[in-house]
């Protein structure tokens, strides 16, 4: 029998999947995981342009070659093709590009996908996506500071991915980097619980730890006020998009050589 629970480790190796076959040029449509009533399993649906569905072996090649590549823990047998011309797939896609939330995906109750019926779901939402991976090229672009990781693959912390998107390092220090893609500004609650998580990085960590945290709508005046007690470890950054790498590469840069409370 299945998983009657879908697990944190699969909505974030899907992801992680999701972004690469997207970096890889795969067309794909949408994505989400589905609970089978029948097998009482779980599985990741990929939903693409038919004519890469009738290509079921070319298609299902390349996300072999990214789940090796990536390392990640998902079985080919745990994935699925459809068509995205399927009903079900066209609403949940609609839905997905219309919601503007900081999560990865939302829950969707009972449908029935490619005539299967399906108990439950979680459908991953583009945009978030989308920011995320802006966020992460930006960062490999400066490979002159240092090495940008995807948290959610990395075992440097055992926890990060719980908060986490990507680790950034140089010789001297790590950068634990949060993104957001909310359509509100984040409050200063959140930051104290971004720092609150800092103790237990920095206890943990073979170096110095700082953190960043990048919105694509910025931050309350709370926030940015609560921030700045924390200078010494944190940086907000309000990042709209790759047009403007510099000002994310400002807060990197500045926490890197962050010391003892001095920029220098």
């Amino acid at each position: 029998m299945g998983e009657t629970t879908l697990v944190k480790r699969d909505i974030e190796e899907g992801a992680r999947l999701v972004q690469e076959l997207e970096d890889r040029g795969f067309p794909l449509s949408a994505a989400l995981w589905a609970h089978m009533e029948d097998s009482d399993e779980w599985l990741l649906v990929i939903a693409a342009p038919s004519e890469v569905v009738t290509s079921r072996a070319t298609a299902y090649q390349l996300i072999q070659d990214a789940l090796r590549d990536l390392g990640l823990n998902v079985p080919l047998s745990r994935i699925t093709l459809v068509k995205d011309e399927d009903r079900t797939i066209q609403n949940l896609r609609a839905l997905a590009e219309a919601e503007r939330s900081r999560t990865l995906g939302l829950k969707f109750g009972p449908a029935s996908i490619s005539s299967q019926h399906v108990t439950e779901g979680y459908v991953y939402l583009r945009g978030p996506l989308e920011y995320e991976r802006q966020v992460f090229d930006a960062l490999r672009q400066m490979a002159d500071l240092g090495q940008v990781l995807d948290a959610r693959g990395s075992r440097l912390f055992a926890d990060a991915p719980s908060r986490f998107d990507f680790i950034f390092s140089s010789a001297r220090k790590i950068v634990l980097v949060e993104v957001h893609a909310l359509t509100h500004r984040l409050p200063a609650d959140h930051i104290r619980d971004t720092v609150a998580w800092h103790s237990r990085a920095a206890h943990a960590s073979p170096a110095p730890v700082a953190l960043l945290v990048v919105a694509k709508n910025g931050f309350t005046e709370a926030a940015e006020e609560c921030a700045r007690e924390f200078q010494e470890i944190l940086r907000l950054i309000t990042w709209s998009g790759s047009a403007d790498i510099s000002t994310l590469r400002a807060g990197i840069t500045d926490l890197l050589t962050e010391e003892d409370g001095v920029s220098r």
